[in-house]
C-alpha cells in the first residue's frame, strides 16, 4: 500500500469530504477519518475513476503509520538554534540599495534582509505565529534567519 502525509482534511466544493495526501486529493465519503490529523503518515488503498476526462481519486481505507503528535518538530518546522541578537536601530543602507543594515558578531556592518524579501518573510512569520511555532519574540529572529536563507 503507498504510503503519504496528511496536508488536509476539507470537503470539496459539492460538501463531500475530502483528505489531501502528499499533494493528491482523495474523496473520502465511504472512509471515517475522524481519526486522522494533519502531517499523519498513513499508509493507505485507493482507486481512481474517469469521469468526463478528469481522474477523480478515492480513500478506501487508512491506517496511521506515525501520528503527527508522535514525530515532533522536523527540520523544516524547527530551524537550529543560532545566537541572534536584534539590533537597536539598524541604520539604512548607505548605497540606497534597498537593504537594512544589520550589525555583525564582528562589529561590522552586513545587509541582512532584502526589500524585496521582506513580504515574504512577513507573511510567514505570521502564518508560523498562527500556527504556534513562535511563541516568543526571541524565536523569530531565527525564523527570519531560515526563510532569508530558503529565500536564497
Amino acid at each position: 500500500m503507498p504510503e503519504g502525509i496528511v496536508q488536509a482534511i476539507t470537503k470539496s466544493r459539492t460538501g463531500k469530504p475530502t483528505v489531501m495526501i502528499s499533494g493528491q486529493e482523495y474523496y473520502s465519503s465511504n472512509v471515517d477519518t475522524s481519526g486522522l490529523a494533519i502531517g499523519d503518515k498513513i499508509s493507505f488503498d485507493s482507486n481512481s475513476s474517469v469521469f468526463r476526462g478528469t481522474t477523480y481519486w478515492y480513500l478506501n481505507g487508512y491506517k496511521v503509520v506515525i501520528a503527527a503528535k508522535d514525530m515532533g518538530p522536523g527540520p523544516l518546522l524547527s530551524p537550529a538554534r543560532t545566537a541572534f541578537t536584534p539590533p537597536s536601530v539598524p541604520p539604512m543602507s548607505p548605497t540606497g540599495s534597498g537593504q537594512i543594515a544589520a550589525p555583525s558578531s564582528t562589529g561590522s556592518v552586513s545587509y541582512g534582509v532584502h526589500d524585496a524579501e521582506r513580504p515574504c518573510i512577513s507573511n510567514w512569520g505570521a502564518e508560523l505565529i498562527k500556527a504556534g511555532l513562535i511563541k516568543d519574540p526571541a524565536d523569530l529572529g531565527i525564523w527570519v534567519t531560515a526563510i532569508k536563507n530558503v529565500l536564497r
